[in-house]
């Protein structure tokens, strides 16, 4: 290439950057004067009054710019404002619905030339949001546009909001309860809404409580929310570890706002993540736990028909409505049922704290203890349930069968009525009552009736060594009782508890000599010789009848055999856990029995978990009941007397039962420190 050929490339680029620097000066003079145009025809006040004016007809709410104001040319044309505000409707607590510290607005360059006011986006800093409901129907969010007079629509030429974008970040939204006063609080980290044809689309990092939450989904447009509709539609999932929800369905705007209809779901894979809501129910409940249900809702009631919720494998279909009756508070109303329930497998809550002195000293432990019953503590609103479940296991307990029941409660009652389930082959039947208040103890009716339960299956429920054969029990219950603890409601019982038993054989002795209570009661008072596989129990009754904790036996204790029927007398003292009781045995007449292989008198007294029993001899009997035996009982006198009184021929069963006049006057046995 020759020189003459290079001066002209030279030239030439020459002559071209000349020319790109004049076009950029020219961009740039044609810049600086649009800049200094638009701040002199619009002012950051001029443009800070405009948008209010927009927002407000928007909204139909007052909007502030109470900070400062910057124009922003780069990277696009926005206001940027400091201390923003939309004002509340004027029935809520809070003056203000929004506040934000920053808020920068994108406008469309050539709309603004022209006169007109378009926003394009937002963006929004450490916001906090209010959101109220009155509980009559009003919602501080249902927001309505003004509608601007004939004689100021041309002057006014605001576009409604075609927003393409909005950020925030740093926003609390409170929802607060009008008619409680209650408040709860979600924090969103981020928050991003992009216009999506007819929809909007969300994404946003949020914390609910101590768990942090990612939501992704679509919403309707932000025209048609402020226009109102009936229909707008959400399509929102939420996850965070361990838990996922789900809305999918409309709801209302303008008019219509208060109105829901969705399809919703509630996952929760493990207790972790229910224990950041209830760690009461997170130790107790099977997991994975879902919920699932058509929600709809209307100004004063949410109703969820139908609804399904899983535990584990198990599943309970019905449905829920939580609705307010007048001016009374919501009422939480649920019909649930279920083919098969089976809380065996589900864990228990783990033991905490320090042992009890007992546990400490190797004693048994109490039969009724101090620790407060749940019931003391009223829900926060009334609920009523009925469920029925063909199937029910429960730990320790045998399966009950087709129970149905009803329960009431609120801050004055707990009810179950009716009450039926079958249980252990038989059937039971009952209500139970507790009358809650702010003041004095709760008190407590019971009404059971059980009848043809398996003995056996009763036995099994002590899981000890197998006593038994065949066999069925009933039992009686009426009683009322009051108090916060189990030892309280014992100790001041009244009424009766009945149990009787008919046609149980004996198992035969155990390999291993079980020798626990019962065991030693059966060994002192069968006949020695006579083989227990051959004995049959044909009743057993246990008539308690209870003032004030305490039940004054009198022969309402029985046992008879084909051979023998034994009779007890005593008392049984529930509120200090003691009892102190005498039996005697006695030979049927026309048998071949000789009496003198039978015990006269087998005393069993002590404290309830863990009584003694000793045995008397013929002669000390006798002599017992001529100078009675309160020093060497414990506090039974004058019982061999009246022992010795029932040994008519009237059967004791029926005596204890109360269905037959014993044979003698019975005499009051009554500890040592009440006979003085």
């Amino acid at each position: 290439m020759n020189s003459s050929s290079v001066r002209d490339r030279q030239s030439g680029l020459g002559r071209y950057t000349r020319i790109a620097l004049v076009a950029l000066a020219v961009v740039a003079l044609l810049a600086v004067a649009a800049l200094a145009a638009l701040r002199h025809f619009y002012p950051p006040e001029r443009i800070a009054a405009m948008v209010g004016e927009h927002v407000s007809n928007a909204t139909g709410r007052s909007f502030r710019i109470n900070g400062e104001l910057k124009l922003r040319v780069v990277p696009s044309i926005a206001i940027e404002a400091n201390d923003v505000s939309l004002a509340n409707a004027e029935w809520s607590a809070q003056p203000d619905m929004l506040r934000a510290r920053r808020v920068a607005l994108d406008v469309s360059l050539r709309e603004l030339l022209s006169g007109v006011l378009r926003i394009d986006s937002v963006t929004i800093e450490n916001a906090e949001l209010w959101l109220e409901a009155d509980g009559a129907g009003r919602y501080n969010w249902r927001l309505a546009p003004r509608r601007a007079a004939a004689s100021d629509a041309v002057e006014r030429r605001a576009t409604p909001f075609t927003l393409e974008r909005v950020d925030a970040s740093a926003v609390q939204i409170h929802y607060r309860n009008g008619r409680t006063g209650s408040v709860h609080s979600l924090a969103i980290d981020t928050m991003a809404l992009a216009a999506a044809g007819a929809r909007t689309a969300l994404q946003a990092q949020l914390a609910l409580g101590p768990q942090r939450w990612q939501m992704t989904g679509q919403i309707g447009g932000l025209a048609a929310l402020l226009a109102g509709t009936p229909a707008w539609p959400l399509a929102l999932k939420a996850t965070t570890a361990g838990a996922s929800a789900s809305l999918d369905g409309s709801m209302g705007t303008g008019a219509h706002t208060g109105s829901l209809d969705a399809e919703a779901s509630v996952r929760m894979e493990d207790a972790a993540a229910l224990a950041a809501w209830s760690e009461s129910a997170a130790r107790h409940l099977p997991f994975p736990l879902e919920w699932r249900a058509r929600l709809a809702h209307a100004p004063g009631s949410w109703r969820a028909d139908p609804m399904q919720l899983s535990l584990g494998k198990q599943t309970l279909t019905g449905r829920a409505t939580l609705e307010r009756r007048g001016q009374a508070p919501l009422h939480l109303d649920l019909d649930l049922s279920a083919q098969v329930l089976d809380f065996t497998k589900v864990p228990s809550a783990p033991a905490g704290g320090a042992k009890s002195t007992a546990a400490a000293s190797g004693r048994p432990a109490a039969l009724f203890g101090d620790t407060p019953l749940p019931f003391a503590s009223p829900p926060a609103w009334p609920i009523t349930l009925a469920l029925a479940v063909e199937r029910l296991s429960l730990p320790k307990m045998p399966v009950l069968t087709a129970l149905q029941t009803r329960m009431t409660l609120n801050a004055n009652q707990l009810q179950l009525a009716p009450l039926a389930f079958g249980f252990a082959g038989g059937q039971v039947r009952g209500r139970f009552d507790v009358a809650l208040g702010p003041q004095g103890a709760p008190r407590v009716e019971l009404q059971l009736d059980a009848r043809s339960m398996s003995v056996e299956a009763l036995e099994a429920l002590t899981g000890g060594v197998r006593r038994f054969k065949g066999g069925q029990a009933s039992l009686d219950a009426r009683l009322t009782m009051a108090g916060r603890t189990p030892r309280a409601l014992a100790a001041s019982a009244n009424g009766q508890l009945s149990l009787n038993a008919r046609d149980v054989a004996l198992a035969g002795q155990s390999a291993a000599r079980d020798r626990d209570l019962l065991q030693q009661l059966l060994d002192a008072l069968i006949p020695s010789g006579m083989p227990r596989e051959n004995l049959v129990l044909q009743c057993a009754v246990a008539r308690l009848p209870l003032r004030n904790g305490v039940a004054a036996i009198d022969r309402s204790i029985a046992v008879e055999t084909r051979q023998i029927a034994v009779s007890a007398s005593g008392r049984i003292d529930l509120s200090h856990q003691t009892l102190s009781l005498a039996f005697q045995p006695r030979v049927k007449r026309g048998l071949d029995l000789n009496p003198g292989s039978l015990v006269e008198l087998l005393l069993l007294e002590g404290p309830l978990e863990a009584p003694t029993l000793s045995i008397n001899p013929r002669g000390a009997a006798r002599q017992a009941a001529s100078v009675g035996i309160a020093a060497a009982t414990g506090g039974i006198s004058l019982l061999a007397p009246v022992l010795r009184s029932a040994a008519g021929e009237a059967s004791a069963c029926a005596q204890a039962m109360g269905q037959a006049a014993p044979a003698g006057r019975p005499s009051t046995i009554l500890p040592r420190k009440e006979r003085r």
